[in-house]
């Protein structure tokens, strides 16, 4: 079950009067005790769609006090086990629960989660390569998605923004890769192009050239034939 910072309606109507009167996120935080993080987990729970006169969603006390009455309210996902996959459903959403082989024998973290929403109205996600879990986390997590406590559209684009992060990283890795091979290639005198050439003709010398120039470089000399 999640833990809610605020219990009562009270306290999100005034969170509510202070979202309405253009207070920041940072300021409401303070005002109500709590961090930035939860103000902002908060205001995402009670969007209710609409829009205040300057254009910023607008915070609805009631529709946050109604989700997290039903979340309290939400069933259990049950998960079966099939190899090192758990799988569940709730909703017209199948859960899966992937364990890393080289992760489970740590103490880390180990689960992936993947969400594949079969009514199509976007709750999926698939965490791999970005966010694990231990079992009893990736199955609350679950729990969170299928109650719609869950920003996923603002995941997806976190990790979405941390693989483009990643190829970049890899294009300049290879770049300097590429960049000191090319110099040890003008070193040698000869072009890349000349090289890939090289090689096709390495490719079809055969076996018995290929150990005839290897015991020429050695200083054996030709064969004597």
């Amino acid at each position: 079950m999640a833990d809610y910072a605020f219990r009562t309606l009270e306290q999100r109507q005034k969170i509510e009067t202070l979202w309405a009167a253009n207070t920041a996120p940072k300021k409401i935080a303070e005002e109500m005790g709590v961090s930035e993080t939860v103000i902002y987990t908060e205001l995402r729970r009670g969007r209710d769609g609409t829009r205040l006169k300057d254009g910023r969603l607008r915070y609805n006390a009631a529709a946050a006090q109604w989700k997290v009455a039903q979340s309290l309210e939400r069933k259990e996902i049950k998960f079966r086990r099939d190899g090192r996959v758990y799988e569940g459903r709730q909703n017209g959403v199948i859960f899966r629960l992937y364990e890393d082989r080289d992760k489970i024998k740590t103490c880390a973290p180990a689960y992936s989660v993947t969400a594949v929403d079969t009514k199509n109205e976007g709750r999926e996600i698939c965490t791999a390569g970005h966010q694990y879990f231990h079992m009893d986390a990736a199955k609350e997590f679950c729990q969170q998605i299928a109650a719609g406590e869950i920003d996923l559209e603002t995941l997806q684009e976190k990790f979405a923004a941390e693989d483009a992060a990643r190829e970049q990283e890899a294009i300049r890795a290879d770049t300097e890769r590429a960049k000191k091979f090319r110099t040890r290639l003008e070193a040698a005198g000869i072009s890349y192009m000349e090289l890939l050439e090289l090689e096709a003709l390495r490719a079809n010398l055969g076996s018995l050239a290929h150990n005839i120039l290897i015991g020429y470089e050695r200083g054996e000399g030709w064969p004597n034939v």
